[in-house]
């Protein structure tokens, strides 16, 4: 409105200054916003074309997939959905506010746990006292777990759910 009436870039600069007490914009800023300003009667951007959004059938095939599946990877929804992968995921996260959670397979704790790992090192500190080389001889690892079902590595697990799941899957839970 400034520059409408005195057409002057520096006394627009000048009641800026004066009226909210901080640098005001440089000059081809000031005369760009006014020239857009005429032309559109406003000084916002206007609309670009650009990539097409994502159709609401779309983001409704995504979650009905990952709502059956929560444990499916991105890869397998995208193929049997034709969608991208990284559209898969943006859905996930941006619209549907989804996010992966790695599964933790623990072991829950037993009555008998305390008295059994006293017992073991107890045992263990009365081997390495009768032979010096015993824990040379034992293999400590944590590696990946192996099972009986054939399921090795749990690596690459993961549960899209809005919040993180509140209790961890035990090993009762996972054999069952």
């Amino acid at each position: 409105m400034w520059y409408h009436e005195t057409k002057s870039p520096v006394s627009v600069q000048r009641e800026f200054r004066n009226e909210y007490g901080r640098p005001p914009p440089d000059v081809k800023s000031l005369k760009a916003w006014y020239s857009k300003f005429v032309e559109t009667g406003s000084v916002g951007d206007l609309n670009r074309s650009g990539r097409p959004s994502v159709s609401d059938e779309t983001v409704g095939a995504v979650r009905e997939a990952f709502q059956r599946s929560p444990g499916k990877s991105t890869r397998r929804a995208s193929n049997e959905l034709r969608v991208s992968q990284s559209t898969a995921v943006k859905i996930l996260h941006k619209r549907l506010k989804l996010y992966a959670y790695k599964v933790q397979i623990v072991q829950s704790l037993q009555p008998d746990n305390g008295p059994r790992r006293a017992s073991f090192a107890t045992e263990t500190l009365r081997r390495t006292d009768a032979d010096n080389d015993y824990l040379k001889r034992v293999c400590f690892s944590d590696e990946a777990p192996f099972h009986t079902s054939g399921v090795v590595n749990r690596h690459n697990d993961r549960i899209w759910e809005l919040r993180e799941p509140a209790c961890c899957f035990s090993e009762s839970i996972r054999q069952s």
